[in-house]
């Protein structure tokens, strides 16, 4: 567990332990990146490493992401390709688990009248560009007004996408490029939680719930 101050340096870690009577503590872990901090930072964590994406503040506002090694606790950072600076465009982008690499989607929504996604893979600190043209089948199947975002990749070519804002029946979209089939996902009952009225939504891959009780 990570936590922030401001925009200042500091950054604590804090390891989770499996039982006993020890107190977990948290301490001091050094980064030395100057970065102004985001209250919104997206964030992700692949094979041990949590990624997560800031803007320098030292002469610029540049954007980079910062690389943070669970095993060793030691900092280290990624430049954006000089062709891909999401940041300054004023959208941080969608990191993505990519079959294990780090990947980022740096457009904004996804609409029916959508063409093609352009995603950027990094491997061995060297950045690829992806292009995904979407199927002919995704006009017919995506709604009229949804406002889509990739949230997670399936298999090879399976994007996984999901409106940004709430809605009843409320639907969630599996796109294989493979194939070219786009799948809509219905789920039902999400109109219960916003009383009618539209509200933002976050969905979440792969997501596991533990109830049990940790102290701190």
């Amino acid at each position: 567990m990570i936590r922030f101050f401001g925009y200042d340096l500091d950054h604590q870690v804090l390891t989770l332990l499996g039982g006993g009577n020890e107190r977990a503590t948290w301490r001091m872990a050094e980064c030395g990146i100057p970065c102004a901090s985001s209250r919104d930072r997206q964030n992700i964590c692949i094979n041990g490493v949590f990624y997560y994406i800031e803007l320098v503040s030292d002469g610029g506002r540049d954007g980079m992401i910062i690389c943070f090694d669970l095993t060793s606790e030691k900092f280290s950072s990624v430049e954006f390709d000089r062709d891909l600076n999401p940041v300054r465009r004023n959208y941080p982008g969608w990191l993505l688990d990519f079959n294990g690499k780090l990947a980022l989607i740096p457009s904004g929504s996804l609409y029916v009248t959508s063409k093609s996604i352009v995603m950027w893979v990094l491997q061995d600190s060297e950045w690829s560009k992806l292009v995904y043209i979407l199927p002919p089948v995704w006009k017919v199947v995506v709604g009229p007004e949804e406002c889509l975002e990739i949230i997670g990749v399936t298999g090879p070519n399976e994007f996984v996408m999901s409106p940004r804002y709430s809605s009843d029946p409320f639907h969630v979209y599996y796109c294989d490029f493979e194939k070219e089939t786009v799948t809509r996902v219905v789920i039902q009952g999400m109109g219960a939680f916003g009383s009618g009225r539209r509200y933002s939504v976050r969905t979440c891959l792969n997501h596991v719930e533990d109830l049990k009780r940790m102290e701190l």
